[in-house]
């Protein structure tokens, strides 16, 4: 368990601790308020390769990942929108191409992925289809020799700004994942959901319309796509939960600047034992969430399962940032339900991050499956 971060991992950090103060934080409140894309982080991303640390090191990632929940914490501590779509871009599409595709698949879009320069989305949702995969209504058709793609999804985040999306449908063969063009014929991704968090990550839903698919554009095996894309997904957890984190150490630091400024009975708060323990709570919290999220990196950074590790962290880390960021809320009075405290947009997002990646009820019952 790394208890102590490396030297590059501690550059890291600060590298993305500086890009944070610099370009990140001072956007996150218009992000949110106008529920736009995080546009200049998005670049500050770019320039500093950041949108593809789990692509392999040929392709310009190589980052392990620890660091990669390291810099998506820093990230989620200016702004959480923007955690979230670095996290899970690199999560559930840039590492499915880095893991599944073909030659020819990583040379038309991983190296743009990693770059930055063009944006994936993870499409396996749909409106009567989360956690029950096998309920999967979008398909793949045979027709002769030709394929077409037809449903919809929904709730794919960062759907509009997507330049290729990795849709999960029923197959001849089973469930396969196949790489869709956004500009494909027959696409098309619907507005922004107005969501109660998450407001810069531009979820939508993705509509497709008998879409061409061309064998060529299935990644990995067909049939196989949940077998395959077990491993990103319980990576795209550990950013959850590193998110989560993010937002706890966020929420701390502004409760204990507010308890230090605020005074009552000519004293500032800080002293007031109730307040002690608001403090004391954020703080056990934040660590907790940290540990386990860094636990289960490490975990598979040294070659071992991590899947039940990863539902752990995924499920304290947001349940313990949706009650605490509440507490920080409350530890700020009738200051914290004003957008400018801030502690109001950190409950906002970690309260949809208990829903993002398979809802919190689902990671406990694969906890306790995995125990017997």
């Amino acid at each position: 368990m790394p208890f102590h971060l490396d030297d590059e991992q501690q550059m890291i950090r600060r590298v993305v601790s500086d890009l944070v103060d610099k370009t990140v934080r001072p956007h996150a409140e218009e992000v949110d308020r106008e529920r736009r894309p995080p546009e200049e982080a998005l670049e500050g991303l770019r320039e500093v390769d950041l949108m593809g640390m789990l692509a392999s090191a040929d392709y310009g990632g190589g980052a392990d990942t620890v660091t990669f929940c390291v810099a998506v914490k820093e990230l989620a501590k200016g702004c959480a929108s923007t955690a979230a779509l670095m996290g899970l871009t690199n999560a559930l599409a840039t590492l499915p191409v880095d893991l599944l595709g073909t030659d020819e698949q990583k040379e038309t879009w991983l190296a743009e992925l990693t770059s930055g320069a063009k944006l994936g989305s993870f499409a396996l949702t749909e409106p009567n289809a989360g956690a029950d995969v096998s309920s999967l209504d979008t398909k793949i058709v045979e027709d002769g020799d030709a394929w077409t793609l037809r449903g919809q999804k929904a709730w794919v985040l960062g759907g509009p700004l997507a330049d290729v999306h990795l849709v999960v449908a029923r197959g001849p063969e089973g469930p396969t994942t196949v790489l869709v063009p956004a500009d494909s014929e027959g696409v098309e991704t619907g507005p922004p959901e107005r969501l109660l968090g998450l407001r810069g990550a531009q979820t939508s839903p993705l509509y497709l319309e008998e879409v061409p698919v061309g064998e060529d554009e299935v990644l990995g095996d067909a049939g196989e796509a949940l077998q395959q894309l077990a491993e990103p997904l319980r990576v795209s957890r550990l950013a959850i939960a590193a998110c989560a984190t993010g937002l706890l150490e966020a929420s701390l630091a502004a409760s204990q600047d507010y308890a230090d400024q605020r005074e009552q009975f000519d004293e500032p708060i800080r002293n007031f034992q109730a307040i002690q323990n608001r403090l004391a709570g954020v703080k056990t919290a934040a660590s907790t969430a940290r540990s386990l999220t860094l636990k289960a990196a490490d975990r598979r950074d040294e070659g071992q399962p991590f899947s039940s590790q990863a539902s752990e962290a995924k499920w304290r880390a947001t349940e313990d940032a949706r009650e605490h960021t509440r507490s920080a809320i409350r530890l700020h009075g009738g200051t914290g339900y004003m957008r400018e405290a801030h502690v109001e947009r950190f409950y906002r997002d970690a309260r949809t991050l208990t829903i993002v990646g398979g809802p919190n009820q689902l990671h406990r019952q694969r906890i306790v499956d995995r125990m017997y």
